[in-house]
């Protein structure tokens, strides 16, 4: 649409609502028919609005004309004047108002205020950004909105169908990439949630301003007369063009962004590292194009091309390392999934060694980094039966680029102690992976899944031997000593390294394999050996060593699991003043844990109370799984075959429950999980068959008015066991009145909470049950009850998966068989 035609102070809207703009700045190019054909297009007022920073709210806001150095006061008119304070003064107060009556000198003046602007520009490259001082305890927040400030909030200018990026030189805004990194960084350090987020819409949004630059600057070359280019420099316009091209170091910083996040996206990250991947793509056909040509026969398209590949970023060992780590976390829990991201790590490894070999140069050469964080993705990928052989060729592979450098001492790709503790850590997998796999071929035998023959049954327990790989595992460690003392400074076997094959002992630590809780008291007691000789001291024991041997005690279930567990803790203990490791709650647990396997529960009582004793005085203090476990305990002691005292055991785990609900109420730190309430139910359900006192239903009843009052959810299970508790309990015609007064209180209950479940009538239905409540009290459940199909939908609505939903054939056999009676 067509400007109108204006006179020489007349002012017009053109920069959204609310702003206005002096016109009269423009006039002496109004009055040509040429210009006037110009500010009837929108570029035009793209110009313009780049020219004049206007604040709706009258306060300073910075100019791109002189950075921060705004001039305007605004008027009741809301016009504003172009020309900086600074320019104001050169010029003169009167000769500036004069400029305003006189169009043709004010024409001249801004002549002259642009070529003076120009001279500036060159002789001050250094931005204020630049300084390292500069907002330095500032927040990514206020950084950001700097960054906004400079580049004066585009949104206005868009609201009019306008792009508008200040990428015109002539607007004085000298912005560059090192502003955008400069906030890329603040956000990337920043670990908060909406980090990565932010980085990418900081990054993105300079992609379209570098985009636009290049566009203006393509324009101009082809486009302008001899007078504008006269006005403006060609150099400082590709100056000002490469300096808003995004960086390596920017686009690192989005990737580092998704590194430190909690929860990383691998396809967000992998799109930035993907981008520079393209521009190296790229530019290896300009280069492989640009041979062609002779000196002589260049275009302007082949110095662009000079231009793009000089300048275009493309990924360095810093990149693809960020990278590699994003993959490596193993934050996925899907197999698939981390399998996906081992073989994409090694495959990002091989091209930065197939990128060094070709090109020569150093700027994606893999380091040591690069190899660790391949080997740790590839030990993420814990199901993986190649992983031993996928993690060795990588091994191999760098001890090979370490001996063919030409210092290999100081090699850029060489095995550290962090290296090779992998490498056993892969091993003590491989371990877990065996035994596990012939534990379940033993359970196909025994169910005749599988045929068994006596040679057969040898040869897959020969080839699934766990221990073996725990040996390779420990000739890893030999090895790792043997570098030491040939001088491998980087090489240090440490306690991390003796902690891993420690851990292969545990993982695997069953009935199956009871030697494996010795093998790990070998492997600690070695440790304490070494170091008391100070060469040794890395692999002084810490609290872990400690906590894994008693661990693996505890998965053993062996009758002296318990006693060699709390040995070990014992010695702790004793030993704490001269080696500095102190049991911690995590310790306790491990030996609370070996006295549960074994059904030895007031052993395990008496470690809770010996923590409680140390949390009066400050010292120790037990968390929730001390008295989880505590109670499960009891509860194994209760469904044990042995003729125990089921009601005391009941009386005991709930003394523990109502102590921990207890110290919930008053935010302790302390937390129940579901799972205690409903182990809790099930074990006094347990327990009613071995005794029906009714002791058990009122702990019963109070437990489960626990549960209905807490955060958590109830479950169909623990109604079903609540009504066989009270029918197991309420027995005979005494406790008719009180028995039906239950039974209608439960079901009521249980369907009014939508959990009316199969498993509920297939108690009712229970012939035991039925005799135990007679014809009458039978017939007014049904018809209360059961009597119309279908049952309303809200009776079953919280009952998962589907298939336990009641069907019309259960309510059928409750009702046939009241019917019979």
């Amino acid at each position: 649409m067509m400007l109108p035609k204006f006179s020489a102070h007349s002012s017009i809207s053109i920069c959204g609502p609310g702003r206005r703009i002096d016109r009269s700045l423009f006039a002496p190019l109004a009055k040509t028919s040429k210009y006037q054909k110009l500010f009837s297009t929108t570029k035009a007022k793209t110009i313009i609005a780049q020219r004049c920073s206007i604040s709706t709210s009258g306060t300073s806001i910075p100019c791109p004309l002189n950075h921060g150095k705004f001039l305007a006061r605004h008027t009741k008119s809301k016009e504003c004047s172009l020309l900086p304070v600074d320019e104001r003064s050169a010029i003169g107060e009167s000769n500036y108002a004069d400029s305003h009556v006189n169009s043709k000198r004010h024409f001249i003046e801004r002549r002259r205020y642009l070529s003076i602007f120009s001279e500036a520009i060159k002789q001050n490259r250094d931005k204020y950004w630049h300084n390292e001082s500069f907002m330095k305890d500032s927040s990514p927040e206020e950084k950001d909105r700097w960054l906004k400030n400079i580049l004066n909030d585009e949104a206005s200018f868009r609201q009019n169908g306008v792009d508008g990026h200040y990428v015109f030189h002539e607007s004085g805004l000298q912005i560059d990439s090192t502003a955008f990194l400069f906030v890329l960084k603040a956000w990337s350090s920043s670990n908060l949630n909406t980090a990565p987020q932010r980085c990418e819409e900081i990054i993105s949004r300079m992609e379209r301003i570098h985009a636009a630059a290049k566009a203006y600057q393509e324009d101009w070359n082809v486009t302008n007369n001899s007078n504008l280019k006269n006005e403006r420099n060609e150099n400082d316009v590709q100056k000002f063009v490469f300096h808003l091209q995004p960086t390596v170091e920017c686009y690192n910083e989005v990737i580092r962004a998704w590194s430190n996040a909690k929860n990383p996206i691998v396809a967000r990250a992998e799109r930035w590292l993907d981008t520079m991947r393209r521009n190296r793509d790229y530019i290896n056909e300009l280069q492989k194009r640009m041979k062609g040509n002779v000196e002589g026969n260049y275009t302007q398209s082949n110095i662009n091309e000079e231009r793009y590949v000089d300048c275009a970023a493309i990924p360095n060992t810093e990149s693809y390392n960020l990278f590699l780590s994003i993959v490596s976390k193993g934050h996925v829990k899907k197999t698939l999934l981390l399998r996906d991201n081992a073989d994409k790590a090694r495959y990002l490894l091989q091209e930065m060694i197939d990128i060094h070999k070709e090109s020569g140069d150093d700027i994606a050469q893999p380091n040591t980094d690069s190899f660790n964080y391949v080997l740790r993705a590839i030990t993420r990928s814990r199901s993986d039966v190649e992983l031993t052989t996928k993690l060795m060729a990588t091994l191999r592979l760098m001890e090979s680029l370490q001996r063919e450098s030409d210092n290999p001492d100081n090699a850029v790709v060489k095995p550290n102690t962090m290296t090779y503790c992998m490498a056993i850590d892969a091993f003590g997998i491989s371990a877990y992976q065996k035994a596990f796999s012939s534990q379940k071929r033993k359970h196909f035998n025994e169910n005749k899944v599988l045929p068994k023959t006596a040679s057969e049954d040898d040869d897959f327990i020969n080839e699934a031997d766990p221990f073996k790989e725990i040996e390779r595992a420990e000739s890893i460690l030999k090895y790792m000593h043997d570098l030491n003392s040939f001088g491998n400074v980087d090489v240090i076997p440490n306690n991390v390294a003796y902690n891993t094959i420690i851990s292969a002992y545990s993982r695997i630590s069953s009935e199956k394999y009871p030697d494996a809780p010795m093998q790990a008291e070998s492997v600690l007691r070695r440790m304490i050996e070494l170091s008391d000789k100070e060469i040794e001291s890395a692999v002084a024991p810490d609290t872990r060593s400690y906590n894994t041997v008693i661990r693996c005690w505890a998965n053993a279930k062996q009758n002296k699991s318990g006693i060699r567990a709390e040995w070990w803790l014992r010695k702790m203990w004793q030993d704490c003043e001269m080696s500095g490791v102190v049991p911690d709650v995590n310790t306790y647990n491990s030996v609370i844990l070996a006295f549960l396997n074994i059904g030895q529960p007031v052993e395990a009582e008496n470690l809770l109370k010996e923590l409680l004793d140390m949390d009066r005085n400050n010292e120790l203090r037990p968390n929730s799984e001390s008295f989880a476990l505590v109670i499960r305990a009891w509860m194994k002691y209760i469904k044990s075959e042995k003729e125990n005292d089921v009601v005391q055991g009941c009386k005991n785990a709930s003394k523990w429950l109502l102590t921990l609900l207890d110290k919930e109420d008053e935010s302790q730190g302390y937390t129940t999980s579901p799972e205690v309430f409903s182990q809790m139910i099930q074990g006094i359900e347990f327990a009613t068959r071995k005794s029906g006192d009714k002791t058990l239903l009122g702990i019963a009843l109070e437990i489960f008015s626990k549960l209905q009052s807490s955060r958590h959810h109830l479950d169909a299970i623990s109604y079903k066991c609540l009504l066989q508790i009270g029918n197991r309990t309420l027995t005979g015609p005494s406790n008719r009145k009180g028995r039906n007064k239950f039974n209608h209180t439960v079901i009521a209950s249980c369907c009014e909470d939508g959990l009316l479940s199969k498993d509920f009538m297939s108690v009712l239905s229970n012939t035991s049950f039925q005799k135990n409540l007679g014809t009458g009290e039978l017939r007014a459940i049904g018809e209360k009850y059961f009597s119309n199909w279908p049952l309303p939908n809200n009776w079953h609505r919280n009952v998962k998966p589907h298939h336990f939903v009641p069907s019309k054939k259960d309510c059928a056999i409750f009702l046939s068989q009241q019917s019979q009676d």
